[in-house]
């Protein structure tokens, strides 16, 4: 069994129409849409061309299976923490050096560790 999630699912009763005919492909006896929580449950041995025919139908979409998102997120936060602590290193670096480098070494500093930390830090 697979999970999708789908988007333009507004209604209820259209829902168990969808639900109805998925039933009848081969292999589709147990397909259920789930409604409230937007997501279709289906046998991955029903053909999915058939089953997104009956959702266009109604104006239904398959976003992505469940589950498959935030794969990459995780890595995309990871190097934002890294670009964070490498450039609040080298502010630092800059603020405790600031007496001694001259005006434009330090604010090269300051400049690389800002562009380092990149717009997200502040926004």
């Amino acid at each position: 069994m697979a999970e999708f999630k789908l988007s333009g699912l507004s209604c209820a009763h259209c829902a168990q129409e969808m639900e109805a005919e998925m039933k009848k492909l081969k292999h589709g006896k147990d397909a259920k849409v789930l409604y409230n929580s937007g997501k279709m449950v289906i046998s991955n041995k029903v053909a999915m061309d058939d089953v997104e025919k009956i959702l266009k139908q109604e104006g239904v979409f398959i976003v992505e299976p469940d589950g498959d998102h935030d794969h990459n997120r995780n890595q995309g936060d990871t190097k934002l923490i890294v670009q964070i602590v490498i450039s609040t290193l080298l502010f630092f670096f800059a603020l405790l050096t600031d007496k001694y480098l001259p005006t434009w070494g330090s604010f090269s500093i300051y400049f690389v560790a800002a562009a380092l930390s990149g717009y997200q830090t502040f926004f």
